[in-house]
């Protein structure tokens, strides 16, 4: 009797995280205002595409397990019909501008008809999945293809409310509760925003049933007691919750800005908007004001010098070169690292889902070879975070605080320019939990902690600090800390005011189905 051939064991694993979020933006009065424009494009350049990748690996038998964390803000938006309208006229906007526009023998003719092609695919399946992108991620989970975790609530800084573990506990468990309703089951792991971890954090973690996160390389370096195999391996902390550091220089090879690949000259330029090229007169045959809506036609080409047409065909080589150059490089990198460790390293690479389509253009395409050139390879694997936890994680460790962005040290988040709307959350928060709701006053108390966790968002920090969009971000800290201490005051005085809360509520109706009471 022959001997069952023993499976031969990888030169490296990876634990590939994609993390989607966008924040919770809102505009009925206008069409397409820029706040949602974000989601639309994402939608069409992004998660449409990498369903799309991932369905097909899926069918093929290609294994990829990827790991998805999709934020509640963006999973309330993707179920939300206001959104749902919306986007299918974006497309449809978005394909008649560019038809438009095709004039044969035009220079940009043959990148502004593949656009308007792609579009129509992309509105094909969207049709298909009946306006609903949470049946194919959920479809994909069920089949083992991709693991869904989530994330905070409202995308909530945690280490900026470290003073208070009531109202992390509230972001976290919140944040279960909208991924629970949309997907089944709270998930194992869950994705810290901005990967922004302090001394302690873990606990909190593992009482709200998170089992595993992700964090930098230097929250795995700089702890107290660091673990043995550094950010190539998982560790467990003192409450048991496992620890997945990233790996930098493979990282960095995808999205380092001037040196990762999507830096690469045949690759589509995300900066060019060639709406702004388009007559007044032709917008206003579709309803529109000029907008960055996102009719991309050109190739990068540099500063300084004439933008050249967009050419599908170099850019699909170029994503090809670069996945297999990918790949050598994780053959490289565990060559280096397993004489240290001793056995084959774990390298994981998160990435905001959003660079792979929307930042980048051809990042499915890259994604779709790399999954290919693994499979076929038989020595670097893509595996699971939980595929790891349930084989055993012997390392153990305290996580040092930290982020990812600038400096590493929540720099981005917590600022001078930025500090005060924490002390503010934090005295309004204290209020909320002073109250003990009643039925007279329980949709009022839902609303304010509604507007205290929207007001919680990295996303409002960090358009102030990049300062592109800080008018906007301070108009939203400020709108929902004067909404949530106009709430509160009501409920302490005992007259609510339930127009106004229904008006909010209307407005912002992420939670307004949830059992926020039970969770604090």
């Amino acid at each position: 009797m022959k001997k069952p051939r023993r499976r031969k064991e990888p030169a490296a694993r990876i634990v590939l995280v994609l993390h989607a979020h966008l924040p919770y933006a809102r505009v009925p009065s206008e069409r397409f205002p820029a706040q949602e424009l974000w989601l639309y494009q994402n939608m069409a350049e992004c998660y449409i595409p990498l369903l799309r990748v991932l369905t097909r690996l899926a069918d093929e038998g290609v294994r990829f397990p990827l790991t998805a964390s999709l934020s509640p803000t963006l999973v309330a938006m993707l179920g939300d019909a206001h959104y749902r309208e919306r986007f299918a006229d974006y497309l449809d906007c978005v394909i008649a501008l560019a038809r438009v526009h095709a004039v044969p023998g035009g220079a940009l003719s043959d990148a502004l008809a593949l656009l308007a092609d792609r579009l129509e695919e992309t509105r094909a399946y969207w049709n298909d999945a009946r306006a609903d992108l949470a049946g194919p991620f959920r479809a994909l989970s069920e089949r083992g293809a991709a693991t869904l975790i989530t994330t905070t609530a409202t995308h909530a800084l945690l280490p900026a409310y470290r003073y208070s573990m009531a109202l992390e506990r509230l972001q976290i468990r919140a944040g279960q509760e909208l991924f629970a309703r949309a997907f089944g089951p709270a998930p194992r792991g869950l994705w810290l925003p901005e990967m922004g971890y302090h001394a302690g954090l873990d606990e909190t973690l593992s009482a709200c049933g998170v089992e595993y996160t992700f964090l930098e390389a230097h929250s795995a370096y700089q702890g107290t007691d660091s673990p043995e195999h550094g950010n190539f391996m998982p560790f467990a902390s003192e409450s048991g919750l496992v620890v997945f550091p990233r790996e930098l220089v493979l990282s960095g090879a995808v999205w380092a800005h001037r040196t990762g690949y999507p830096g690469d000259g045949r690759y589509r330029e995300f900066h060019a908007d060639y709406t702004w090229q388009m007559s007044e007169l032709e917008l206003a045959r579709q309803g529109l004001k000029r907008a960055p809506l996102g009719v991309k036609v050109h190739r990068i080409t540099g500063e300084n010098v004439p933008r050249e047409p967009y050419d599908a065909a170099a850019a699909r080589g170029a994503a090809r070169t670069h996945a297999a150059d990918f790949m050598a490089r994780v053959r490289d990198r565990a060559a280096e690292i397993t004489p240290i460790l001793g056995r084959a390293p774990v390298f994981t690479l998160p990435f905001d889902m959003e660079l792979f389509g929307h930042w980048w253009y051809e990042g499915p395409e890259f994604l779709e070879e790399l999954a290919r050139l693994a499979a076929a390879s038989g020595d670097v694997e893509f595996v699971t975070p939980e595929e790891l936890v349930r084989e055993g994680v012997e390392a153990s460790g305290r996580p040092a605080e930290g982020s990812w962005g600038k400096s590493g040290y929540f720099d981005t988040w917590l600022n001078p320019a930025c500090l005060h709307a924490s002390s503010i959350i934090a005295e309004l928060a204290a209020r909320l939990f002073a109250l003990a709701p009643n039925a007279r006053s329980l949709r009022a108390y839902r609303q304010a902690a509604a507007e205290i966790m929207l007001a919680q968002s990295s996303d409002w920090p960090f358009f102030i600090s990049w300062d592109r969009f800080a008018d906007y971000g301070r108009a939203r800290l400020d709108e929902h800390i004067t909404a949530a201490a106009r709430i509160l005051a009501g409920m302490e005085a005992g007259e609510i005011d339930d127009d106004y809360v229904r008006t909010r509520e209307e407005l912002y109706p992420l939670f307004a189905a949830s059992s926020i009471e039970s969770i604090i």
